[in-house]
């Protein structure tokens, strides 16, 4: 199988860009507090949900362009990392130039891309930087979700996680009141990850079922296939030998 796949996947780009649009109006309405239009009262309640949506489209995708990150981890993983880290970095090294020194364990957990691991340091210092702190330490547990290959057992997966997720969130609620973490932390938003795999193993079947089908057809070689559609064509007969 090649490292990535071939084609795009339309369906994709859909939902990214009504995930972005979702994002969009929420944030133009929670930073300025602007009014929401009392026709589009969900704007305000549930257009915060597009950066849940990015991240399942985030995993989904992914899985189906890296099919061999499960066996071979490394590409992958040096792709993602090349990906993200150097501009983050570079946006976090300009805010640090212009501002106060946070302490040496934050810009450490910053670069490191672990400060989503700790209340308080979890917004990170780039602005919206904390769904950076969410994604990263996804794509190193990415390779170790892909070896489940079933359905059956991303399901129980995906149940598990949800499980934990909802257990992680009401504990944090709870230890955390009036803070954000418990909405952003890793472990409340880990489900949405897992159940978008086991939504791509299930793309993956019912896409592959056909696809093996055609591959059991006999192949035949280009010039026989020319050759038989040329005989087809013209009934013309070569000349009797002459005797």
């Amino acid at each position: 199988m090649a490292e990535a796949r071939s084609g795009l996947l339309p369906g994709l780009h859909g939902l990214r860009a009504m995930a972005a649009m979702m994002v969009l109006l929420f944030h133009l309405h929670v930073i300025p507090a602007l009014a929401v239009p009392s026709l589009l009262p969900w704007i305000a309640t549930h257009f915060g949900l597009g950066v849940h949506l990015f991240f399942a489209l985030s995993a989904f995708s992914l899985a189906w362009a890296n099919p061999q990150a499960a066996t071979r981890p490394g590409p992958y993983l040096v792709k993602r990392f090349f990906r993200i880290a150097p501009l983050y970095w570079l946006l976090a090294t300009l805010i640090l130039l212009v501002g106060r020194w946070p302490g040496t364990g934050r810009v450490l957990a910053e670069y490191g891309f672990a400060f989503n691991f700790v209340p308080g340091w979890h917004g990170g210092l780039v602005p919206a930087g904390w769904t950076v702190g969410v994604e990263m330490p996804f794509y190193l547990l990415l390779p170790l979700l892909l070896r489940i290959r079933g359905i059956a057992g991303m399901a129980v997966a995906s149940v598990l996680a949800t499980a934990l997720s909802w257990a992680a969130r009401v504990w944090l609620e709870a230890a955390m009141p009036g803070s954000d973490y418990p909405q952003v932390a890793l472990a409340s938003n880990a489900w949405v990850f897992v159940v978008a795999l086991l939504a791509f193993r299930i793309f993956e079947r019912v896409r592959g079922t056909p696809r093996r089908a055609r591959r059991r057809r006999p192949r035949r070689h280009w010039a026989s296939g020319c050759w038989a559609s040329c005989s087809r064509r013209s009934p013309r007969r070569w000349p009797d030998r002459a005797t």
